[in-house]
């Protein structure tokens, strides 16, 4: 009997501990997507008082990457383990948030189709970035003078063990001689450091249409 009292002690501390793991790492989650949300307040406050054109966008697309961060941790302070988020339901809500940072133009059409996986949040957060840096620049570049077009987004498993994030637009599409990595601005130098972190690759295809094609590891698949 007192063999089955100590053990059944032993299993309600370890299962109290386990509790209080949940409730500090939901506490974490939720002051780090605060403190996120006051940081890309500041960058969109600091790009309204920007005179400088430049200026202001390269505060907006800091701001932009913050939020993109943000929907994770809140996702995670969601989540039932803290640790996984379902990427359809990330990647929606991220793609409504960019929509709502450039309006969307009424001439522009946004399509957003996602696999329903669950990914550690390691993952999510440089494909979450990756995605929001293509969608900005899709937005902001391939539909010059209110041309009218789409931009669509999936994401899916590519193979067995790996996953591929694409985004198409059928704007003006980019220089032949424009890659991800070589050439370009800071977006397109983040972009190949993000896919280097995850162990991904970046390549562009332009035939009709412009499509950005990440594709990276499926950790634990």
């Amino acid at each position: 009997m007192k063999d089955i009292t100590e053990a059944k002690e032993a299993s309600d501390h370890i299962s109290a501990l386990l509790e209080e793991k949940k409730l500090i790492l939901k506490e974490v989650h939720h002051r780090v997507k605060n403190n996120m949300a006051t940081i890309a307040a500041l960058l969109s406050l600091q790009a309204s008082h920007q005179a400088n054109p430049e200026i202001a966008s390269a505060l907006s697309d800091a701001g932009g990457r913050v939020q993109s961060m943000m929907v994770v941790y809140d996702r995670l302070f969601r989540s039932e383990d803290f640790r996984s988020v379902s990427a359809r339901h990330y990647l929606d809500q991220l793609l409504k948030e960019i929509s709502r940072q450039f309006g969307p133009p009424p001439n522009i059409r946004i399509e957003g189709v996602f696999e329903d996986i669950l990914l550690d949040s390691g993952v999510l957060i440089p494909v979450g970035m990756v995605l929001n840096e293509l969608v900005t620049n899709a937005f902001k570049y391939a539909f010059p003078d209110e041309r009218s077009g789409k931009i669509r987004v999936s994401l899916e498993r590519y193979e067995p063990t790996r996953l591929r994030l694409a985004v198409e637009d059928d704007g003006v599409g980019i220089p032949e001689g424009l890659n991800p990595g070589s050439t370009g601005g800071f977006g397109f130098l983040l972009i190949q450091a993000l896919a280097q972190q995850v162990r991904g690759t970046i390549e562009v295809n332009r035939n009709g249409k412009t499509v950005f094609l990440f594709t990276l590891p499926l950790e634990g698949a």
